[in-house]
């Protein structure tokens, strides 16, 4: 039993087995968004693919690699095949280290010559008595025999630190605002990602974020990103900066800046015979230095707020607000810190600030030093293996009368095409008897370069590990009709919103150009009226697609509510109407992304009011779909 889980362990295709898993692994956990270092918008692209991506993140824990059953089961199996190689390589190393060479050993030595010379060549130490042959054996750069050894060893410590990491390791993150205080408590930390063995974060002591210091290049990437800490020590308060990619270690762990960061509009909301609710609304990054976010009032009110932040990190003094509910926009407008702003029902809305926030992220790694010291191993043994070969020399001399015969063999533990110059200065050398009287003090000649052969099971492996690679990626991409629903849904889904808010921004991540330009112009003729447009899809049928390189047409079948609403106070202006179209979608390839570049109609749409309250005093059924076909009326 033994003897076969060694065996199978020391198999060439398990260890390759095992490599390729680690390393497909690896590589979806550096490119996929892992739980606990992807910002929320990064997770959310989980959603965004589907129900079938969503669950396959589930079920194979593609959100959380590195805490996942999979890669501690491909860990522990290559750790344990790696103690199995690490070991026989010691004791290989044992015997090879003390081995004493015979003229047997050169026997099989790839470089091998036989050649004559006068006697009394060479130096005393190869002179020959009449009768008595002279041999001479000695190994040069023996330390070359630890490189194998050495970098296995490496390699075993990084696994073995990656599978303790994923046992006992814990990651944390928490949202500070300026002035805020992260007390020295594990539930201090809003997110919690321990290993499957590890307890949660926490600090030694108090933290307090004084400030925040922003720099974004012009177009708009950001160029800094730097707070100042009070750390509250027993001896008294410390200062500290930290900045991104930089760490800090306060005690109890390692904290890190994350590139997540933002305005903070300190709300409170007051409603009439209710107690106040205050709230810290967080804005994220959506494009180049806008931030967005939003924040839940009494009685089903909800506040939409933006604020752009300069260049050069100067804090924000105002923010764009949007207060909706139902589907009605009861306010839009500017509100600067201190201001109120009073809806028509009577509830308030209360700007107290705009500080900003930061993210930081915790860690604690019981096994980072032994990553480090495997990494460190692992480069010292590819530095032995490839730049240090151990080379054992043989020279026997053979008196032959007046002559002498000369067998000179050199055998290198590897790379030994590489040794041939080396060699061939050897037997000039000895040729002409000018071979040094103690060849263990002579310089070696010739370094070896870093190169050798693949074994074939390994070149296979090369090739199948990228292919295994792009089959993973791909196996999660949706299929054309099922991409151009999504597409189609998240279009809808936006337009609608922008529709809704009266805010005409929000469409700038699924149009391009010439769609943006009619939905600017359409969403500002109802704000211009003073009416929104709240709306809600029925049902939704994709029927037929075509894509090629840069563009995509999608014909569907669509049904709609619609309900003109009032600003201010939400109310329903106008009849509802129930319509139903039929739809071509062309999108196209913009930066990478797709994006709607034009909307037809592909029949009369089937429109369910005979009143509007913007086209005219009620048209017929088919006056409104032609006005909306000169219009261009692009349904959300």
């Amino acid at each position: 039993m033994k003897l076969a889980l060694k065996k199978f362990l020391r198999s060439p295709k398990v260890i390759i087995a095992e490599l390729v898993a680690l390393a497909v692994l690896c590589a979806l956990g550096a490119t996929l968004p892992q739980l606990g270092t992807a910002t929320q918008a990064e997770l959310a692209r989980w959603h965004h693919g589907g129900r079938f991506v969503t669950a396959l993140a589930q079920v194979l824990a593609l959100d959380h690699i590195f805490r996942s059953a999979w890669f501690l089961v491909v860990t522990a199996s290559a750790c344990a095949s790696l103690v199995v190689i690490v070991f026989e390589q010691v004791q290989r190393l044992r015997s090879q280290w003390t081995q004493r060479l015979s003229e047997i050993h050169f026997r099989t030595a790839p470089l091998q010559k036989d050649f004559e010379r006068e006697a009394g060549g060479g130096t005393a130490s190869l002179r020959c008595a009449p009768s008595d042959p002279k041999l001479q054996i000695w190994a040069e750069r023996r330390i070359g025999l630890l490189g194998s050894p050495v970098f296995h060893a490496g390699l075993l410590l990084v696994i073995l630190a990656g599978a303790l990491r994923a046992l006992f390791g814990t990651e944390a993150a928490v949202d500070l605002v300026e002035g805020e205080t992260l007390p020295p408590t594990a539930v201090a930390w809003t997110r919690q990602s321990p290993g499957v063995l590890g307890r949660n974060f926490q600090l030694d002591c108090p933290i307090t974020l004084d400030a925040v210091k922003v720099v974004h290049y012009p177009d708009g990437d950001l160029r800094e990103l730097k707070v100042r800490l009070s750390l509250q020590r027993h001896q008294g308060v410390e200062l500290a900066e930290l900045a991104v990619n930089r760490d800090l270690r306060p005690g109890g762990g390692r904290i890190f800046l994350g590139a997540d960061f933002g305005p903070v509009a300190l709300l409170e909301w007051q409603s009439p015979g209710g107690a106040p609710k205050r709230e810290a609304a967080l804005l994220a990054e959506t494009t180049g230095r806008v931030f967005e976010g939003d924040s839940a009032g009494p009685h089903g009110l909800r506040a939409y707020l933006r604020a752009q932040v300069s260049a050069d990190g100067t804090p924000v003094d105002r923010l764009e607000v949007r207060v909706m509910r139902d589907g009605g926009l009861l306010f839009t407008g500017e509100a600067q810190a201190g201001q109120t702003v009073v809806l028509h029902s009577g509830e308030k809305l209360v700007l107290h600030g705009t500080p900003f926030w930061v993210r930081l992220r915790g860690s604690r790694d019981p096994a980072l030093g032994l990553a480090y010291l495997g990494f460190a191993l692992v480069m010292v043994g590819a530095v032995l293996i490839f730049a240090v070969v151990k080379v054992d020399v043989c020279v026997l001399v053979t008196p032959m009368g007046e002559r002498e015969r000369v067998f000179v063999a050199l055998k290198p533990q590897r790379f030994a095409p590489l040794f041939q110059e080396r060699f061939e200065q050897l037997v000039r050398e000895l040729a002409a008897g000018t071979f040094p009287a103690n060849p263990n003090v002579r310089a070696a000649r010739g370094r070896p370069v870093a190169g050798g052969v693949t074994a074939p099971v390994a070149r296979r492996a090369a090739c199948l590990l990228p292919l295994l690679f792009v089959c993973v990626l791909t196996g999660c991409h949706p299929s054309p009709s099922q991409q151009a629903r999504q597409l189609i849904e998240r279009y809808n889904q936006v337009v609608a919103e922008a529709y809704r808010r009266g805010d005409v921004r929000l469409v700038d991540s699924v149009v391009g150009p010439n769609e943006g330009k009619k939905l600017t112009g359409l969403i500002g003729v109802r704000l211009d009226l003073g009416l929104t447009l709240d709306s809600q899809l029925l049902s939704l049928e994709v029927t037929g697609v075509e894509k090629t390189k840069d563009e995509m047409r999608v014909q569907t079948q669509e049904r709609w509510r619609y309900r003109d609403r009032k600003i201010g106070t939400g109310e329903q202006v106008g009849e509802e109407s129930l319509d139903s179209y039929q739809m071509l979608y062309i999108f196209k390839k913009m930066e990478r992304a797709w994006l709607v570049d034009e909307i037809r109609f592909t029949s009369t749409p089937q429109v369910g009011r005979t009143q509007t309250t913007w086209v005219g005093e009620r048209p017929a059924p088919h006056a409104v779909a032609k006005e909306a076909k000169q219009q261009e009326i692009t349904p959300p």
